[in-house]
């Protein structure tokens, strides 16, 4: 299944089993977002893009399926009660009046991501940077010739160290591949 961040548009090809039937949190490697995913069956969307049908809760057999009535039944005529006979309760209320028993509210589920996930997705976003690196090097080489990049310097990363306050490995390896092409 490919997952595809909202935020950054990374795409992400993850086993469908990751994601359970109730969905759940994930997080881009490469922006840090995190959103709500949906597991497949569940999710409109994303099964139409998948190719597959999403499973309709109305839908029953037909077997099952109530038979409406060929013409409505009579109504029966509503009579007050006779004003000398004393109700003794008083008269129900029509089904359709009565207060329905509150359903019980279900605690809302705290979401977290799982830790091999998580690994996952950093092992992603590593990844994907020395990708990012490499192919920016590449496209300077298509576009100034190879001579020419191997002599001077045309590309500038910027790699910002105030957001975590240290060099993680996202930041290490592209700052590994730039150097290996003689780039800033």
């Amino acid at each position: 299944m490919r997952l595809i961040c909202p935020n950054c548009g990374a795409q992400y090809d993850v086993p469908k089993e990751v994601i359970p039937q109730g969905g759940r949190d994930v997080q881009c490697s490469n922006c840090g977002h995190t959103w709500y995913q949906s597991h497949p069956d569940q999710d409109a969307a994303l099964a139409e893009d998948l190719g597959r049908a999403v499973p309709d809760p109305e839908w029953a057999p037909e077997d099952e399926a109530p038979v409406p009535p060929s013409r409505p039944a009579p109504r029966a005529a509503v009579q007050a009660p006779p004003a000398t006979a004393p109700s003794p309760r008083p008269a129900p209320v029509p089904p359709a009046v009565q207060p329905e028993a509150a359903a019980p509210q279900a605690t809302p589920e705290t979401r977290s991501i799982d830790p091999e996930m998580a690994e996952l997705f950093r092992e992603e976003r590593e990844y994907e940077a020395r990708l990012r690196a490499a192919d920016s090097i590449e496209m300077c080489r298509i576009l100034f010739g190879a001579d020419f990049v191997d002599r001077n310097c045309v590309v500038l990363g910027n790699i910002n160290v105030n957001s975590p306050l240290v060099y993680d490995a996202t930041m290490t390896g592209a700052m590994r591949a730039y150097a290996a092409a003689n780039q800033a």
